[in-house]
């Protein structure tokens, strides 16, 4: 009862399938619009129902399989095309690694053209350099998160989706796919590289007169 009084629910339509094991049974649940479904899938009643149903379930539910969901980086949910839902496989790392340096070249190539039209007319020809800076970085991640990296799973989202009979377990193509597994390592790495960069700007402002 508690089900059929949910707002904007259309019908309920329960059935069984005889076939499988033990019988499966499935409830489809219609709502008028996407916010009374978002409302339903997150009310204290369903929660509810769902904790009481949690061992007849057949499979877990979505909620559980995205807790369960583990990320390698900040850049795999990017590569995800838009109005498809996660995939069950993330795409390779090396795959992740040449769209968003493609993206970034051109977000960097276009920077360069488009800029210094808008910091004249925007009067901030003589501003300060971290303002340049500042607004570059903004525009930068701005466009190649919403515009450039988009467009480029338009075109390569099949060549990014990652087929279930590739899962490579040898390095260092392990490695090149899913990324650096120990910890020790990744902190090295980036030690490295923020080490690297804070030598290139010791010896930068050494020289500078």
């Amino acid at each position: 009862k508690l089900v059929y009084s949910q707002p904007g629910l259309i019908s309920v339509t329960q059935s069984t399938d005889v076939d499988a094991k033990g019988g499966l049974k499935v409830l489809l649940l219609k709502f008028t619009s996407i916010d009374h479904l978002n409302a339903w899938m997150a009310s204290p009643i369903r929660a509810r129902m769902l904790e009481k149903l949690e061992p007849l379930l057949l499979a877990p539910q979505v909620f559980q399989l995205q807790r369960d969901r583990l990320l390698p980086d900040t850049f795999t949910d990017l590569l995800t095309r838009q109005g498809e839902g996660v995939p069950k496989l993330l795409p390779k790392k090396w795959k992740v690694w040449c769209l968003t340096t493609i993206g970034l070249w051109v977000v960097i190539f276009l920077r360069d053209i488009i800029i210094p039209y808008y910091f004249d007319r925007w009067g901030l020809d003589n501003a300060p350099d971290w303002i340049h800076t500042f607004v570059q970085l903004v525009l930068a991640f701005f466009f190649n998160a919403y515009v450039v990296t988009p467009f480029l799973m338009m075109i390569f989202s099949e060549w990014v989706r990652r087929k279930e009979n590739e899962r490579d377990r040898k390095e260092p193509w392990r490695t090149l796919n899913d990324g650096v597994r120990w910890l020790w390592l990744k902190a090295m790495i980036v030690a490295a590289y923020c080490g690297g960069c804070a030598i290139a700007w010791a010896l930068k402002s050494s020289t500078t007169p």
